[in-house]
């Protein structure tokens, strides 16, 4: 996921000649999301989807001090007008020690169902070093306001694979929508070995409700390269 503050542009692919080469003249710019902009010491990076709740906007992020964000805690901010920003402090903390979200949580995403705010995230039990294998999953919390207080489940929504399985190591990123009626959970995973030699896919879990239970995609996983899913 990107650092917050920058645009992310797509190419589409099967376009007409005109409409393709429209495309490739343009140019994708960004400016600085001000108020969670750059600071000395401090990382945030891997925004959420942005909604809006009354007059503000809403983002979550990590946030932490060292760049890979492995290290991080769940933090956010509102926005009037979506380039000025307040932060407004810590979401979601680490699990308890040697749990499976003690040593981080990051990475979240948010999804408005049932009149309910759910918070997706991923949390591991492993520090980060070098090399890393994070040993990360996916969990949720939930609010009845988009400022909390968040409400953790201690729960594994998505776990990892069985040994030999494409998302054995490790699972994060989670991205949530609703299309017709079901939650569509994608997320990433590292498929390889333990010494984080490792290509990334995608994979794809479906439920009913917020809190599952989640299926896996029988075809995951659904991409089979690239660093996240987003839409």
């Amino acid at each position: 996921r990107c650092r917050l503050g920058w645009l992310v542009a797509g190419l589409a692919v099967g376009l007409s000649a005109s409409a393709q080469a429209e495309i490739e003249t343009l140019k994708a710019t960004y400016s600085s999301a001000n108020g969670i902009g750059v600071e000395e010491g401090v990382m945030r990076r891997d925004p959420s989807d942005i909604i809006k709740v009354g007059d503000l906007y809403y983002v979550w992020y990590s946030k932490g001090k060292i760049a890979p964000g492995y290290d991080a805690t769940v933090w956010y901010a509102t926005s009037p007008d979506g380039r000025t920003w307040t932060e407004r402090g810590m979401a979601l903390a680490k699990g308890e020690p040697g749990s499976w979200e003690g040593a981080s949580v990051f990475t979240p995403n948010i999804l408005v169902a049932e009149g309910r705010y759910w918070l997706f995230y991923t949390g591991t039990s492993r520090k980060f070093g070098k090399p890393f294998n994070p040993d990360s999953k996916i969990g949720i919390a939930v609010s009845d306001s988009p400022d909390g207080p968040w409400t953790p489940y201690n729960q594994i929504v998505i776990p990892n694979g069985g040994e030999g399985e494409w998302d054995q190591y490790s699972i994060h990123d989670p991205y949530p929508l609703v299309y017709k009626g079901k939650i569509y959970l994608y997320y990433k995973s590292d498929f390889g070995t333990e010494d984080g030699h490792k290509v990334r896919m995608q994979g794809l879990a479906t439920a009913d409700h917020p809190l599952g239970p989640f299926t896996k995609h029988p075809l995951n996983p659904v991409i089979n390269s690239g660093h996240e899913t987003s839409l």
